[in-house]
C-alpha cells in the first residue's frame, strides 16, 4: 500500500507542487491584504528612511560595543 502511495506521488509531483505553491501564494496574498495590515506595512516601508538607530535590537548594539572593545584591546597590544 505504501508503495502505491509513493508511486502516486512520484507520478504526480508536478501537479502536487503546483497546488501547494498556489495555496501558499493565496495565503501570502490574504495575509498582506487582510484588514489591519496597512499600518504595519506603512511602518515597514519607512525603515530605509529612518536615520535613528533601532535600540530594540540588542544584537546590533552588542556588535558595536564588542567591536569597540576589540579595537581598544588591539590598540593596547600595539602600544
Amino acid at each position: 500500500m505504501t508503495n502505491n502511495f509513493f508511486q502516486y506521488i512520484q507520478n504526480n509531483i508536478t501537479t502536487l507542487a503546483t497546488i501547494f505553491f498556489f495555496i501558499f501564494f493565496c495565503y501570502v496574498v490574504y495575509s498582506v491584504f487582510k484588514k489591519g495590515q496597512e499600518d504595519k506595512f506603512n511602518k515597514y516601508s519607512n525603515i530605509p528612511l529612518n536615520d535613528e538607530p533601532d535600540n530594540k535590537n540588542p544584537v546590533q548594539n552588542n556588535d558595536k560595543s564588542e567591536a569597540n572593545s576589540i579595537t581598544k584591546e588591539k590598540q593596547k597590544i600595539d602600544k
